[in-house]
C-alpha cells in the first residue's frame, strides 16, 4: 500500500471498507434507533468557511422544489412562501464591492463577464431600469478594498468614471410599513435622492413587516456620513436584527437579463429555514443535485453557508450509494451502511454549523440521485446500528483500496489504536489484477528505464 497516505487521504470514502478489513477487532451492536446512538437527524455542509479546516464558498445560492418552500428566521417566523418551480437566490448581507451601476445592459453584462474569469465573483441586481453590479462576499473590509483595487483594474472600460467602492451591513431604518407596496412607495423616494434603499423582510415576534433601510454602509462611521445626507427621521438598524434584504437578481444569464427573486440575509448569527414539501430542494450550485430534508442559510466568518438537515437513515441512503456500487451483495451493503452510520456519528459538530460536509473530507453525499433500491435496503435492514469498541462508537475510516494490508494508526496519525490495527485484505488483489504491470529495467550503460 501506499505507505504516504495523509489523514484526510485515509479519511477519504471511496468504494471498499477499511471497517471490513478490522471487522475482527470491533463489533457491531444494534441500537433501538439512531437516537441512542446520539442523534436522529445529521446536519450536512455543503458551503461553510472554516479556513484551513474546511473551506467552500460561493457568493449565493439558488434553491428550486417542485412543490412550494417555506422560508422562515431562526426565531420560528415564517418569512415568505415561494411557489413551485420558482428558483429562488440567497446570500448574506456582509462585505461586498459595488463595482458600478448603468443603465446600459451592455456595459454591466460585458463587466460581469470579465468577472467570472476572476476571483471576485460577480453579482447583478436590477432597481428599475438601473443595473447593479457587486462582486463579493468578503470576509472582511480590508479584504473587500482587496478586491475593489483589482475589480478596478479588471473592468477599467465598463467603470465609465465610476470607483469600485466597499459596502456592508451597516443600515438606517425608515420605519415599518403595512405591505411591500408601501414600503417600495418610500423607498423610491429615498431612491429618487440618490440614495441606496431596499425593502426589508423583518420579524416581529408574531410575524413579519416591511420595512426600508437606506445605505449599505461598511462601517459606522460610513453609516453616519448617509444619515447626514439623508436628513432626520432614520434610525441605526442594530447589527443584530435579522432581516431579509429583497433584491431582484439579473446574475444568471449575461446575454438577456433574466430576473429571479434574491433575498440576502442580514443580521448577526441569523439563520433561515427552507423547507419543502417533499418533492425535494435542487441547489443549483451543487451540480443542481436534489436533496432530502430542509436547508439552512447562515453567515460563518463573512461568508454564507448551507446546511441541509435531514434524518440519518435518509442521509445514508445517499452516502452508501456514492461510495460504493449500488450492484454489491447485500451483505457488503449492510456493512458499509454500519460504517458509514458510525462514522457520521462520531464526527459530532466537528465543523460548528454541521456534523460533516458533503466531500469526500467527510463522506461523498451526492443527494437522492445517488439512491438505489438495493442500498436503501441494506440502510434499513441496519437501521440503529454502529460499530463501538469498549461500549464507545469507533470512526470507522475506510478507503478505497490498501494494496493488500492496511496500514496501522500509528502509520497514519502517529498513535497507536486498539481498533485500527494493520491486518491482511487479500480482496484487494481484485482491483489490482485487472491493472497494468510496471516494470524498472537496468540498461547496460546504467540507466533505468520503466
Amino acid at each position: 500500500m501506499d505507505r504516504n497516505w495523509t489523514k484526510s487521504m485515509i479519511r477519504s470514502t471511496m468504494k471498499g471498507l477499511l471497517a471490513l478489513a478490522v471487522a475482527g477487532s470491533i463489533w457491531s451492536t444494534p441500537m433501538s434507533s439512531i437516537a441512542a446512538a446520539g442523534t436522529d437527524s445529521i446536519r450536512v455542509a455543503m458551503f461553510l468557511d472554516l479556513g484551513s479546516q474546511y473551506r467552500s464558498t460561493t457568493n449565493a445560492i439558488t434553491l428550486h422544489s417542485g412543490n412550494a418552500m417555506t422560508a422562515s428566521f431562526g426565531t420560528g417566523q415564517e418569512a415568505l412562501r415561494i411557489a413551485s418551480n420558482q428558483p429562488t437566490r440567497f446570500s448574506v448581507d456582509s462585505y461586498r464591492v459595488k463595482v458600478l451601476e448603468t443603465t446600459d445592459w451592455s456595459v454591466v453584462s460585458e463587466a460581469a463577464k470579465k468577472l467570472q474569469a476572476t476571483s471576485d465573483k460577480p453579482m447583478v441586481f436590477a432597481d428599475g431600469k438601473v443595473y447593479k453590479l457587486y462582486t463579493g462576499m468578503y470576509a472582511s473590509d480590508k479584504a473587500a478594498s482587496d478586491a475593489a483595487a483589482r475589480t478596478t483594474t479588471a473592468v477599467a472600460a465598463q467603470l465609465n468614471g465610476q470607483t469600485p467602492t466597499v459596502r456592508g451591513g451597516w443600515h438606517l431604518s425608515a420605519g415599518a410599513y403595512g405591505s411591500e407596496a408601501q414600503a417600495e412607495s418610500a423607498r423610491a423616494a429615498y431612491v429618487g435622492a440618490g440614495l441606496d434603499a431596499f425593502n426589508v423582510l423583518v420579524p416581529t415576534g408574531t410575524g413579519v413587516t416591511y420595512e426600508v433601510w437606506v445605505g449599505e454602509a461598511a462601517s459606522r462611521s460610513e453609516l453616519a456620513q448617509i444619515q447626514r445626507t439623508a436628513g432626520g427621521g432614520l434610525v441605526e438598524v442594530d447589527p443584530r436584527t435579522p432581516g431579509l434584504i429583497i433584491r431582484t437578481d439579473v446574475s444568471s444569464n449575461l446575454v438577456n437579463p433574466k430576473q429571479q427573486s434574491h433575498y440576502m440575509l442580514s443580521g448577526e448569527s441569523s439563520t433561515l429555514q427552507l423547507s419543502g414539501n417533499g418533492s425535494g430542494i435542487q441547489v443549483k450550485e451543487r451540480s443542481e443535485r436534489t436533496y432530502r430534508g430542509s436547508f439552512e442559510v447562515g453567515q460563518k466568518n463573512g461568508q454564507l453557508y448551507l446546511v441541509n438537515e435531514l434524518p440519518m437513515e435518509q442521509y445514508l441512503y445517499s452516502v452508501v450509494g456514492a461510495e460504493v456500487p449500488s450492484s454489491w451483495g447485500a451483505e457488503a451493503l449492510k456493512a458499509q451502511a454500519v460504517a458509514a452510520r458510525s462514522y457520521a456519528l462520531f464526527q459530532g459538530n466537528k465543523f460548528e454549523v454541521a456534523h460533516v460536509v458533503d466531500t469526500t473530507l467527510s463522506q461523498a453525499y451526492y443527494g437522492t440521485s445517488h439512491e438505489y433500491d438495493s442500498i436503501i435496503a441494506a440502510v434499513d435492514a441496519t437501521q440503529g446500528e454502529v460499530v463501538k469498541k469498549d461500549g464507545r462508537l469507533v470512526e470507522t475510516v475506510f478507503s478505497s483500496n490498501s494494496g493488500g494490508i492496511t496500514a496501522d494508526a500509528v502509520e497514519i496519525w502517529g498513535n497507536r489504536h486498539d481498533v485500527l490495527t494493520s491486518v491482511q485484505s487479500s480482496g484487494d488483489a481484485s482491483a489490482q489484477a485487472s491493472l497494468n504491470k510496471w516494470y524498472h529495467v537496468l540498461l547496460p550503460n546504467g540507466v533505468q528505464a520503466m
